[in-house]
């Protein structure tokens, strides 16, 4: 006997400060205020998040580094 699938299409979802991302069956409504938008275009705005997320990491990085390694060399800050 074969088995048959009844996958439901995929629905994809960015909520309204575009922070976050849903993608869900659409058995159920997405949260109010969450725009539906195509596979396409989650999948560009997911990849400019990492994207942003890594820019915002290495900034701080760049900013702090200098700091911690400080704070481990310093036997003054060892106390």
């Amino acid at each position: 006997m074969t088995e048959r699938s009844f996958a439901m299409p995929k629905r994809h979802y960015i909520s309204p400060d575009q922070n976050s991302g849903l993608v869900c069956n659409g058995l159920l409504p997405p949260p109010e205020g969450w725009t539906e938008v195509s596979a396409g275009d989650y999948d560009q705005w997911q990849t400019a998040r990492r994207e942003r997320a890594a820019e915002l990491a290495a900034a701080w990085w760049a900013e702090h580094q200098p700091a911690l390694a400080a704070d481990k060399t310093d036997p003054a800050s060892a106390k």
